[in-house]
This record gives C-alpha cells, sequence and structure tokens, in this order.
C-alpha cells in the first residue's frame, strides 16, 4: 500500500500560479526518507499540512523528467550503488526550485544495499 499528497505549500503555488502570478516553480529534487512507517512497518499516510518527510536521509537532484502522455509527468529519481546503504527507504519527496516540498509518498520498505541501485518514478497526472 502507498498513500501521496500534494503538500498545502503546493496547493498554494497551483492556486497562486492559476488565479494571478501565472508562475509556478518546477520540481527540481527528489527527497528520500525513512519516517514514513509505523511500528508495525506499514506506511503512514501523509497529511497536507507535512513541510517535510519524516526523516529526510538524501535530498538529490531529479535524474530525469519524462511525459509517458500529454497529461502526465514523471519524475525520475535514482539512488546509486554508494548512496543510503543499509536503509530502508520508505517516502519520497517531490521539491521545487524554492526548495519547498510539493508532495509526498509514503510505501512499504524498501532496502538498500551496496549491490543495488534503486529508481523512483513518481507520475503527476492533470
Amino acid at each position: 500500500m502507498a498513500y501521496s499528497v500534494t503538500t498545502v505549500k503546493g496547493r498554494e503555488k497551483f492556486a497562486q500560479a492559476h488565479g494571478t502570478s501565472g508562475v509556478l516553480p518546477k520540481i527540481v529534487k527528489m527527497a528520500f526518507g525513512d519516517g514514513g512507517v509505523d511500528g508495525s512497518l506499514e506506511p503512514v499516510a501523509p497529511v497536507t499540512e507535512l513541510t517535510e518527510l519524516g526523516n529526510e536521509l538524501l535530498r538529490k537532484d531529479l535524474e530525469a523528467v519524462s511525459y509517458p502522455v500529454t497529461t502526465t509527468v514523471r519524475y525520475t529519481g535514482r539512488l546509486l550503488t554508494t548512496e543510503l546503504n543499509g536503509m530502508n527507504i520508505n517516502e519520497i519527496a517531490l521539491v521545487d526550485a524554492d526548495g519547498d516540498v510539493i508532495a509526498i509518498k509514503r510505501f512499504t520498505n524498501k532496502g538498500k544495499d551496496v549491490d543495488s541501485e534503486l529508481v523512483f518514478d513518481w507520475n503527476e497526472e492533470f
């Protein structure tokens, strides 16, 4: 099971861009964390008021942005073999050019070891 939410900050920026400013900072980073599950290792649904991950471990530039269909943006983040080894990743966030967390996703543990890379694709559908 996975949960995702657009944060209040993200929704405010959408509203301003659509209403008056016409400006929406692009998503440029993905943050990775291990604070997205409860004591039973079940994902905890994020709430819109969050401004950060439960426990952010690493924030890095997106690897790619693509458009699988014209109304969907796919953000891709990758953890390399040298990053976050021995950790259980269970939450990620999309971060805009202003440094604001725009959306958070939580899911079951994804174990990371030195022999593997983890690739996370996040589709934002309009």
